[in-house]
């Protein structure tokens, strides 16, 4: 299963639904999140519930998205 992601948004808070693999070959979380961070959104919670893998690049992703919302005075909830 390839990745899907399902956007919402509550108040300020953005919500990502993950669902697949989040691996090395996946390329389209890290473009989601510069384009998302590059809006101006700051605070996140991603919902892994969905996710049937996760290599160490998916979970050096989630620490980049966790790294630039900190950065930008956000906060990521898992």
């Amino acid at each position: 299963m390839s990745l899907c992601i399902v956007i919402r948004r509550i108040d300020h808070i953005i919500v990502l639904e993950v669902a697949g693999r989040l691996e090395l070959m996946e390329r389209g979380f890290s473009p989601l999140v510069e384009e998302l961070i590059g809006r101006g959104e700051r605070h996140f919670i991603v919902n892994l519930a969905n996710v049937s893998f996760m290599d160490n690049s998916g979970l050096g992703r989630l620490c980049m998205l966790y790294t630039l919302a900190k950065n930008r005075g956000g906060d990521m909830k898992l």
